[in-house]
């Protein structure tokens, strides 16, 4: 969970590649009981599909639905992503470390949170 924090230094950037990969198993015995004692022993790349970088923080908000514009509740992200409220928590907590989004109030025990709008010179 550093990953967000590393987000906030100038000249920081992740490159993810979406890649094609060939996987060779090995019926051995060895493995793991979900491929049925098959182990793997190699991987080969086959190609590269696509790559995205994220430069800042705020490359981030393509993972959050178009819908979300005004304050936002990790319930209501859970229910437009279809995600658990786990998996909701984790994205909002990343995001608010990023400096992306930032707490806009409470309703009960529910967080909203904004989008903060990116700031360039």
């Amino acid at each position: 969970m550093s990953l967000p924090d590393l987000f906030n230094y100038e000249g920081f950037e992740v490159q993810v590649l979406l890649i094609e990969e060939e996987e060779v198993r090995v019926a051995d015995g060895k493995g793991s009981w979900r491929r049925k004692g098959e182990s793997i022993r190699d991987r080969r790349l086959i190609r590269v599909l696509d790559q995205t970088i994220f430069s800042n923080g705020h490359a981030f908000l393509r993972f959050l639905p178009d819908g979300m514009v005004g304050p936002f509740s990790n319930a209501g992200l859970a229910k437009e992503k279809r995600i658990p409220i786990h998996t909701a928590r984790q994205i909002t907590f990343c995001l608010k470390k990023m400096g992306v989004i930032r707490e806009a109030g409470r309703e009960g025990r529910s967080l909203f949170f904004e989008i903060v709008r990116e700031n360039r010179p």
